[in-house]
């Protein structure tokens, strides 16, 4: 079926792997990564073995695309969970869990503290008062409000 490969020279399939590197590099998209790289490999495997059928050159091409295309979305899937563990970017709240406030205003469960200088509102569990001076720690954040325990029951 792919007889016409039979004898090629392993440039086009370098070239191919560069053109689909060069396409992909401009979609930014790693869909076109996997099939690159594949072309790659199968083309050094032509320049070690010249008398490659083309059928086997077009297997080999086929069954490596999916096979790292299988694996590199698994592999970035890890990374960006990864990433994700951590404080958010784009989220000053989320930064400032851990972190030490003081109660600027308290009413009830309801308070503004300040972290480092900003102001932020503020909630806790119910039960729980907030006073004026009082020294918490940020549990969590919605949005911009912050969920604070006292210092002591840390």
């Amino acid at each position: 079926m792919f007889d016409f490969l039979q004898g090629i020279s392993p440039f086009w399939w370098l070239a191919f792997a560069l053109l689909l590197g060069a396409i992909e590099m401009v979609a930014s998209t790693t869909f076109l990564l996997w099939p690159a790289i594949s072309a790659l490999v199968v083309g050094v495997t032509l320049f070690i073995a010249p008398d490659l059928s083309g059928n086997l050159q077009v297997l080999s091409f086929a069954v490596l695309s999916v096979i790292l295309a299988i694996g590199g979305r698994w592999v970035f899937s890890r990374a960006r969970k990864g990433a994700d563990s951590g404080p958010a970017l784009n989220s000053p709240a989320e930064r400032v869990v851990g972190r030490r406030a003081q109660v600027l205003q308290g009413d009830g469960t309801k308070a503004r503290v300040v972290v480092d200088g900003v102001r932020w509102d503020a909630k806790t569990d119910p039960g729980q008062v907030l006073k004026k001076g009082d020294l918490v720690v940020v549990k969590s954040a919605e949005g911009t409000t912050l969920h604070v325990a006292p210092l002591d029951t840390d």
